[in-house]
């Protein structure tokens, strides 16, 4: 975890030739995003995630896009990182995990954009119950509609995730928005 010591270590071998055309080469641009972003330098890492998926390498590609649209969402510019979100969906659709269209429903909620949020989310109620971050989903679609005076689609959400709540504490939270 000594990330600032990371980050001048590899700005070092990626300004060198030592590593050109070699795997671990080609992943520097990843390796220097992520040590960036876990000292929540946002401004760095998305510049470095952007030359990494710019430069075409598939190894870390899906996250990188991931972390990048982070990036967005983590500074508070809430607007870019719907743009973000979408353009990661796009590219990799959410199938078994769902964690890049929740981020995006939370985005817009925090953009002042309930009912995209809501249209955001209602994507979650088709997805298997074991996608990762499904239960996070409901709920928050539940609760949005709550917000949104739209009680009975609340209850109908509300009462999925009761009965499809892989663990008690999303039942609980279920059974409190009923």
């Amino acid at each position: 975890e000594k990330y600032a010591d990371a980050v001048k270590n590899y700005l070092d071998l990626f300004n060198s030739d030592a590593l050109y055309d070699k795997p671990e080469g080609r992943v520097l641009a990843y390796n220097l995003a992520y040590s960036c972003f876990k000292q929540e330098d946002y401004e760095s890492a998305a510049r470095w995630f952007d030359t990494y998926v710019n430069s075409g390498d598939g190894t870390f590609r899906r996250d990188a896009r991931y972390r990048r649209a982070d990036c967005d969402f983590n500074s508070g510019s809430y607007k870019t990182a719907v743009t973000s979100y979408q353009k990661v969906m796009d590219e990799y659709p959410p199938t078994d995990d769902l964690y890049c269209l929740y981020k995006m429903a939370m985005a817009q909620g925090l953009s002042n954009r309930k009912n995209d949020k809501v249209k955001t989310l209602t994507k979650a109620e088709s997805a298997d119950p074991a996608a990762n971050m499904y239960s996070e989903c409901l709920l928050e679609l539940g609760n949005t509609r709550c917000d949104l005076k739209s009680y009975t689609a609340a209850v109908q959400t509300f009462s999925k995730l009761r009965d499809t709540a892989p663990n008690d504490i999303y039942a609980a939270g279920a059974l409190l928005g009923l």
